[in-house]
């Protein structure tokens, strides 16, 4: 089933290969929320660092594409089609990707790319089979960041949480900075304990900017740059 496929997916990446085997500037994702976003304008991964262990089991994961193959009319696997963005590096990392699955549990996968566009219109529609899909954080907030996977996200996640739903509600102004982390804390990790969606790696945006200039604000992880109160060094 659907659920059983998931977790042999999951189980079968190498976290420790993916350190060299991909691209040099992707780093490898332990958790869900990355280091550069910030709640309450603090990095959130300073006040609460720690490492997710997510499980790499190459023997688990080829029984559950055993008895997924099994439950099939056929007793086979049908052909698999891991979808990325075209976009820089994403052919290799998923190139990466498909190989630890063969590597590790002997599937198969196909990688074909499509336009973020495209791709994103294909998960919403549920019109793929496995996706490596971009989340990124509009303002390099948490919130932004998980709010994605709400119900009222706007993304088809294939999460859905009611108690997810009213940890996010409660993340309101009026809590404290340590009600907040808690509560962010809470949320990541319901999502780690699903396994239909798996972080692999972050990816931010490389810029270079003039010592000239003063107040220029980039959100590394939203791809935007602001000037809107940019200023010029006196010389």
């Amino acid at each position: 089933g659907t659920a059983t496929m998931q977790k042999a997916f999951r189980e079968s990446i190498n976290r420790a290969a993916c350190d060299t085997e991909l691209p040099g500037y992707f780093t490898r994702a332990d958790n869900y929320i990355p280091s550069g976003l910030t709640l309450r304008g603090e990095s959130y991964r300073e006040k609460r660092p720690g490492r997710y262990e997510f499980p790499y089991d190459p023997e688990d994961a080829r029984k559950n594409l055993t008895d997924t193959a099994k439950a099939q009319k056929n007793k086979k696997i049908p052909s698999v089609t891991l979808l990325y963005a075209d976009e820089p590096g994403m052919k290799e990392a998923a190139s990466v990707v498909a190989q630890q699955w063969q590597q590790n549990m002997g599937l198969y996968c196909n990688v074909e790319a499509r336009s973020r566009q495209k791709l994103l219109a294909a998960v919403s529609s549920g019109d793929y089979q496995v996706a490596l899909v971009p989340f990124s954080a509009e303002d390099n907030t948490v919130q932004s960041f998980l709010k994605q996977f709400a119900s009222s996200g706007g993304r088809s996640s294939g999460f859905k949480s009611t108690a997810y739903d009213n940890t996010l509600g409660q993340m309101t102004g009026g809590k404290t900075t340590d009600e907040l982390y808690n509560l962010a804390a809470e949320a990541e990790q319901s999502l780690l304990q699903y396994n239909g969606i798996t972080p692999i790696f972050y990816s931010s945006s490389v810029y270079a900017l003039s010592p000239a200039l003063l107040d220029v604000q980039v959100q590394a992880f939203g791809g935007k740059v602001d000037f809107a109160f940019a200023g010029k060094k006196e010389s």
